[in-house]
């Protein structure tokens, strides 16, 4: 074992730039696959345990005060097991979102009401309650609605002018796929109540909801089908809206792990043509060796111990950069997810890592190295069979009609065809990667018209909503 490891260390020396780059490689496989597994599994796992632990309602129903009947409460009651209603003043405005200005329905309601169903938490600091102050979903820090902030909210009704005193962590009433549900001082929300009659609403969260769809369009049938901002029925159901807050985590994850796979691939590549091709240039040095006593399997396993050597190095030193990036992409999430995630070392994640990426290396490595065994040192002294071409020259450069560079360029490519085949797929790994990296980027960055119709439906630029009268 000894000889084997003093012979790997030698091995590594001698190749010392190629052994960077493979290390580099394998530092960047190792640390997308890192973040891509962490996010995979620890993302949704923290979604459904923030849920859990907030008591979260199988779904939440949104209802205006003035459809909010008998046959209506009734309907719920019988559709579910258990339900928490909520007073609440909806708005529907322009409100700044970073550089610009949305229209958004905005949910008031009392921060001193007691929640059982649904409850929400304060995240990050926060600083002490005002008259105007008020609590706003986490999601919006990322839009410029940052601690101390003051927001005003564009409605026919006047303006309304709030200063954010903290940042909440709810699941159905953060805004995602929900009206953002704003808390304020219970005075203010009396004031808002009292003077927006036509704005007041229910806030319904309901257990044992069985069919929601159907629960809610059977509450708008009963209601006359109301349209219009003012006469607002709506609401999500619990797994809907845990499937779009975690989508583009679980998207994100799985390119990570895509990439992950081509960078494998092509270091796989490189380990397998820089064994075969040291094995041809150092074939007097193996025999050399099995002259003074290393045996076959000796320098065979130093080969392998070279490589996982460099592979196991690498990916213990991606751990600490997977631990400083993963909260930065954590805060990209959060303008999609809205969740307050904070991510910490996970171990088990490092581990899989860890042995997936050292398998993969061991066995390239012992596939790529099992031609030693049929060296022997007579055989290697003379320099082997396989340096000696006896292949049939396709291409002689006297008779060729092609220019003298490019002839000769086909003639190299053909008399090492391994080596072509390997730069050919490393140039198409790297192209592809290069390609779908720059093409999420447009998508997602630049032009959001081919992400806005993912779900199906198209966005329209506007809605027109006419009253009854």
């Amino acid at each position: 074992m000894k000889k084997t490891f003093l012979l790997a260390g030698a091995n590594i020396r001698k190749s010392k730039g190629q052994m960077i780059i493979l290390a580099v490689l394998f530092l960047i496989a190792a640390i997308l696959m890192n973040i891509g597994m962490s996010l995979l599994f620890n993302f949704g796992s923290y979604f459904e345990r923030m849920a859990e632990d907030l008591n979260t309602s199988d779904a939440i129903i949104i209802i205006s005060q003035n459809f909010w009947t008998d046959e209506v409460e009734q309907l719920i009651n019988e559709s579910t097991t258990e339900i928490e209603k909520h007073p609440a003043v909806f708005l529907f405005g322009e409100i700044p979102w970073g550089d610009n200005t949305i229209l958004s329905t905005i949910a008031f309601s009392d921060m001193n009401r007691a929640y059982n169903l649904s409850r929400w938490k304060l995240v990050s600091d926060s600083l002490p309650m005002t008259t105007n102050g008020a609590y706003v979903p986490f999601g919006w820090n990322i839009h410029g609605h940052e601690l101390g902030n003051n927001f005003t909210i564009d409605t026919d009704g006047g303006l309304f002018t709030f200063n954010i005193a903290g940042h909440t962590e709810s699941i159905l009433t953060d805004g995602v796929n929900s009206p953002a549900n704003i808390l304020i001082p219970t005075e203010r929300f009396n004031e808002l109540y009292d003077s927006l009659y036509e704005n007041r609403a229910y806030i319904v969260f309901a257990n044992g909801v069985t069919n929601f769809q159907e629960l809610l369009f059977n509450i708008s049938e009963l209601s006359g089908f109301p349209t219009g901002f003012d006469s607002v029925i709506g609401g999500i159901a619990l797994e809907a809206m845990i499937v779009f807050r975690t989508m583009m985590a679980n998207m994100t994850a799985m390119i990570l792990v895509l990439f992950t796979i081509v960078i494998v691939a092509v270091s796989m590549f490189v380990v397998r043509f820089r064994i075969k091709n040291g094995i041809e240039e150092d074939m007097v040095k193996i025999g050399s060796l099995q002259s003074i006593g290393y045996t076959s399997k000796q320098i065979k396993r130093s080969i392998i111990a070279q490589y996982s050597l460099i592979v196991l190095l690498s990916t213990i030193l991606s751990i600490i950069p997977a631990i400083f990036i993963l909260p930065m992409i954590g805060e990209v999430l959060a303008a999609q997810s809205g969740i307050f995630w904070r991510p910490g070392a996970t171990p088990g994640i490092y581990i899989i890592t860890l042995i997936f990426l050292v398998l993969v290396v061991w066995l390239a490595t012992k596939l790529s190295a099992r031609g030693i065994r049929k060296i022997t040192p007579v055989l290697a002294m003379r320099g082997g069979l396989e340096t000696h071409n006896f292949k049939r020259n396709r291409i002689p450069l006297s008779k060729s009609r092609l220019p003298l560079t490019s002839a000769l360029a086909a003639k190299t490519i053909l008399q090492n065809k391994r080596q072509s085949f390997m730069m050919f797929f490393i140039m198409l790994a790297v192209s592809f990667t290069a390609v779908v990296a720059l093409v999420l980027f447009y998508n997602s960055t630049i032009n959001l018209s081919s992400f806005e119709l993912i779900p199906g439906n198209e966005r329209a630029n506007s809605a027109i909503a006419l009253r009854p009268d």
